[in-house]
């Protein structure tokens, strides 16, 4: 598995890698989340975008796929879209001692829910506590 597979598999298309995007995610000096986030051209659209990373698993390795769809338009809103997913499927917080928590499958955490949410740095506050 890759991120790539992982987006693919979540649009339904072929994409065209086009850059890895260092993302650090941090509220109040902690840190949400970090890591290098892949830029993808979908070939079919839509979406016309999709971005993808790994995180770490229980054995191994766990692919993340968002897709572009507003208000999704960047590696850092797809990451915050992500951080406001995962934190909706649980009430642990998303972050302890600054590593991910949670429970991540290989399927696409895109936007849904968050479509009316400002993906803002003072939106993810609470999930710092």
């Amino acid at each position: 598995m890759s991120a790539q597979l992982a987006v693919e598999r979540a649009t339904g298309s072929a994409v065209e890698h086009l850059e890895s995007v260092l993302v650090v995610e941090t509220v109040r000096g902690k840190t949400l989340w970090q890591g290098i986030v892949d830029v993808f051209r979908v070939l079919k659209p839509p979406p016309e975008w999709a971005y993808g990373w790994a995180v770490e698993g229980n054995k191994e390795p766990q692919y993340v796929a968002v897709l572009g769809n507003p208000p999704v338009d960047s590696p850092i809103a797809a990451v915050r879209a992500w951080l406001v997913s995962e934190r909706k499927k649980t009430s642990a917080p998303l972050i302890s001692n600054g590593d991910t928590t949670g429970s991540l499958r290989c399927t696409p955490a895109m936007a849904a829910g968050v479509e009316n949410t400002h993906l803002t740095v003072e939106n993810l506050i609470e999930f710092a506590a």
